[in-house]
C-alpha cells in the first residue's frame, strides 16, 4: 500500500527541523476545519469519558486527603477500583482514536481530497480501520517504555541514561507510527522501515519532533491557564479543605482532558511531515517526482535518476519537437544535423529551462 502525495501541502519535500514545524502548521491550517469537526465528533466524547473516569478516581481518593482520618487498609483497594480501570481504558481509547483520526486525515489529504470536501463521515470510515493498528502501536510502545524503566534503577547514571534513551527513541516511534498508517505492514516491518529512513538523518527527525513537542507544550499550557486561575481564585476565597480541593480538581480534569487531547494533533501531524521529509531526502520523492510524471518521463529512467539521459534518448529516437529531427520524420537525428550550441547555453529539458524556440 502506497499513499500518493497529491495534497495542497506536500509531505515528501526536503526539509530541515524548522521546515518540519512550518510544514506541520501548514497542513493543520489547510485542514483545520474538517480535522477539528472530526475531533469534536469522534475523539472528544471518548476524551470526555476519560475525563469523567479521572474525576471519579479523584473523588474516590479525596477522603484519603483528610489528615484527621485514620489509615484504612481498604483505601489501597479503593485506589485501584473501577474508576482507576476506566481511567486507563479511556486513556488508551482516546489516544488510539486520535492517532487513527490523524492517520485517516493525512491519508485523505495526501490523496488529494480537498479539505472542503472532507466530511466527518468519510474520516470516520477511514478512522475505524486504523483504530486497532493504533492501539497495537500504543500498547507496544507502552510495554517498551515500562521495560526501559529498569535502566533507571541502575545507580548514579541510570536515570540519565533512561531519559537519553527515551529522547533518542522518540523519532523512531513517530516515524514507525507514520509508516504503519501510510504504508501498512506489520509492526516489526514498520519499525525496520523507520530505521532505514532515519539512518544518517536522526537530527532532522529528532529536531523536528522536539520543536513540535515544545510548541504543543506551549499551546497546552496556554489552554490550561483559565482552569488554573479558577482553581487559584476558589482557593483564595477560603476553600482550604484538602478533601474539597481534591474533589474540585477532579471536576476540572474532564474539560482539561478534551483540551489537552486536541493539542496532540500537532506532534501527530508532525510525525507524518518528518516521514515525508525523510522519504524526500532519502528516496527522491516529492514535487519533482510529480513534475516528472506530469512531463511524461519514463518510469525506469526516473527510478535510476537519469531523467536528462531519458530526454536525450527521446531526441535521438526522432522526437518531432527536438532539434535535429525534421517535421514529420521518425529517422534518428545524427550529430551532424544538430546546430552547435554555445558553451554557456543553459541545459535543455523540463527542469533546465533551456527550451529552443
Amino acid at each position: 500500500m502506497t499513499i500518493p502525495d497529491l495534497g495542497p501541502v506536500r509531505f515528501e519535500e526536503r526539509r530541515d527541523a524548522g521546515g518540519v514545524l512550518t510544514g506541520t502548521f501548514a497542513v493543520l491550517r489547510a485542514g483545520a476545519r474538517p480535522l477539528l469537526a472530526a475531533y469534536l465528533a469522534i475523539v472528544a466524547p471518548v476524551a470526555l469519558a476519560g475525563g469523567l473516569a479521572v474525576t471519579m478516581f479523584f473523588r474516590s481518593m479525596a477522603p484519603m486527603m483528610d489528615p484527621s482520618r485514620p489509615p484504612n487498609p481498604e483505601d489501597l483497594s479503593a485506589m485501584f477500583g473501577s474508576s482507576y480501570l476506566g481511567t486507563i481504558l479511556f486513556g488508551l481509547l482516546t489516544t488510539s482514536t486520535l492517532m487513527a483520526l490523524t492517520g485517516a486525515f493525512v491519508r485523505q489529504f495526501r490523496e488529494g481530497v480537498a479539505p472542503e470536501d472532507m466530511t466527518v463521515g468519510g474520516l470516520w470510515d477511514d478512522t475505524r480501520s486504523l483504530i486497532l493498528p493504533s492501539l497495537g502501536l500504543q500498547l507496544a510502545f507502552g510495554l517498551v517504555a515500562m521495560l526501559s524503566v529498569l535502566v533507571a534503577i541502575i545507580p548514579c547514571l541510570g536515570i540519565l541514561a533512561w531519559i537519553v534513551g527515551l529522547f533518542w527513541a522518540l523519532p523512531y516511534i513517530a516515524v514507525t507510527y507514520a509508516v504503519r498508517m501510510l504504508e501498512g505492514g506489520r509492526l516489526a516491518s514498520a519499525f525496520e522501515r523507520s530505521r532505514e529512513l532515519i539512518r544518517g538523518r536522526w537530527g532532522l527527525a529528532g529536531g523536528g519532533m522536539l520543536l513540535t513537542g515544545l510548541v504543543m507544550f506551549l499551546i497546552s499550557s496556554a489552554l490550561s491557564i483559565p482552569f488554573y486561575l479558577i482553581a487559584f481564585a476558589v482557593g483564595i476565597n477560603g476553600l482550604t479543605d484538602p478533601v474539597a480541593m481534591f474533589e474540585m480538581m477532579g471536576w476540572m480534569v474532564g474539560p482539561l482532558q478534551v483540551l489537552s487531547s486536541v493539542t496532540y494533533l500537532v506532534p501527530m501531524v508532525a510525525a507524518f511531515v518528518v516521514h515525508g521529509a525523510l522519504v524526500g531526502q532519502g528516496e527522491g520523492g516529492g514535487l519533482w517526482a510529480e513534475v516528472d510524471r506530469l512531463a511524461g518521463e519514463p518510469a525506469d529512467d526516473l527510478a535510476a535518476g537519469d531523467d536528462l539521459a531519458a530526454s536525450d534518448s527521446l531526441r535521438a529516437a526522432g522526437d518531432p519537437g527536438s532539434p535535429g529531427s525534421a517535421p514529420g520524420s521518425s529517422a534518428p537525428a545524427t550529430p551532424d544535423d544538430e546546430p552547435a550550441a554555445p558553451d554557456d547555453a543553459p541545459p535543455g529539458g523540463f527542469r533546465g529551462g533551456g527550451y529552443a524556440p
